[in-house]
């Protein structure tokens, strides 16, 4: 027996797979969730129906951080240039040491 994956024919014809309930209340609960305020990105979930995945990927690829760790993290973005994966930890750092004093 050939196993298929979701969504594709071994031919190579590509078959539309309908979401299900659940996977699209996800979606929109994703869309909402977001709290990167670049709505102009084609990455924000507000631009697509896949939910955080392309932005994880596009920060994965590149380095860095996605906006919404750093928002959890310190609470806001004003003036952060550099979303490295490096600058993330040494900005928690310093908010941890700040707190701590």
């Amino acid at each position: 027996m050939v196993k298929r994956k979701i969504g594709c024919f071994p031919a190579g014809g590509l078959r539309v797979r309908r979401r299900s309930y659940g996977e699209a209340e996800q979606v929109a609960e994703e869309k909402l969730f977001c709290t990167c305020s670049d709505r102009e990105c084609p990455n924000h979930p507000a631009n697509h129906d896949k939910g955080c995945t392309p932005c994880i990927r596009k920060n994965l690829r590149s380095g860095e951080i996605p906006t919404c760790f750093f928002v959890s993290a310190l609470g806001e973005t004003d003036g952060i240039s550099d979303w490295s994966r490096e600058s993330f930890a040494r900005l928690v750092m310093e908010k941890a040491e700040g707190e701590a004093d």
